[in-house]
């Protein structure tokens, strides 16, 4: 149990220093050094709300936004069914971004 207890305080601690940050754990210009094509995709609630993936989506360059629900929740988090629910246009996102990622660049 103490060891247990010792790791959760040790995450609690870099959450807590980190929970002003643009992304937990990602600085504005960490988002920013991104150099690889990414494709956000943000929740709704209040731990991955709509606003933070906008925000993380404005500060990765090369990025796309991809808003699988349409607002906010009044919740810690939404159940994983809501996901669940959406698993097949979720996919299809990540499959379509995927495919204009790996097409042959035109000249």
């Amino acid at each position: 149990p103490k060891t247990f207890i010792a790791t959760m305080e040790l995450w609690r601690s870099y959450f807590m220093r980190s929970i002003d940050l643009p992304v937990i754990g990602a600085t504005e210009k960490d988002l920013g050094s991104i150099k690889v094509p990414t494709l956000v995709v943000p929740g709704n609630d209040w731990t991955h709300s709509l606003g933070i993936g906008r925000n993380a989506h404005r500060l990765i360059p090369k990025s796309e936004l991809f808003e699988l629900f349409t607002e906010d929740k009044d919740v810690d988090l939404v159940p994983l069914e809501e996901w669940d629910e959406r698993e097949d246009i979720l996919a299809k996102a990540f499959v379509d971004f995927l495919q204009r990622q790996l097409a042959p660049a035109r000249t």
